[in-house]
């Protein structure tokens, strides 16, 4: 059985004045610690093609950051010019659809090394003779240079999901260890 419906009427209006107190409290509180802080919102410069995909900060050493796009490559953030994105793999292209490995699925990076970047490319995946298999490359100095190899799958960097994070984990203990999936 319910009850009486002045008792439902307290109950409610003892809740409201609860609930105001409360927030009285949390605006007394956290007012005099919040200040005013003036941000300029501008549009990050990238300066090459495609869809950013997903951004990488390397875990220890602070300001370098890496991006992937869908079909432009990759970029490092170049904190002697200014902050401006230094395209990575501009090189890539020319005959035989090698353009396809501007496509890069994830990138990763060596926590404990720097200067060590993997990225993971290929545009499509499926039978199709014209989509080529992915490349994994690797550069010991932040991806200034490059060698790769080819595992013999293929992985869609301008598919469905690619804005779904990263897909590769560097062993922190041994930087030649890569975790993809």
């Amino acid at each position: 059985m319910p009850p009486p419906p002045d008792t439902q009427r307290r109950a409610s209006v003892r809740f409201t004045q609860v609930l105001r107190a409360v927030l009285l409290a949390c605006v007394a509180l956290f007012g005099a610690v919040a200040q005013a802080q003036s941000t300029n919102w501008r549009n990050v410069v990238i300066g090459g093609g495609g869809f950013v995909t997903g951004t990488v900060f390397h875990p220890t050493e602070p300001g370098l950051v890496y991006a992937r796009t869908d079909v432009g490559g990759a970029y490092r953030m170049d904190s002697s010019t200014g902050g401006r994105w230094k395209p990575l793999n501009d090189e890539i292209g020319g005959l035989n659809n090698e353009s396809q490995h501007l496509g890069v699925m994830t990138i990763g990076v060596d926590p404990s090394d720097a200067n060590r970047v993997y990225v993971f490319t290929g545009q499509f995946a499926g039978p199709d003779s014209w989509k080529l298999p992915s490349r994994v490359y690797r550069s010991t100095n932040r991806g200034d240079s490059w060698t790769y190899v080819t595992p013999g799958f293929k992985m869609m960097g301008n598919g469905e999901g690619r804005g779904t994070g990263e897909r590769c984990a560097v062993n922190p203990v041994n930087g030649a260890i890569l975790l993809v999936g």
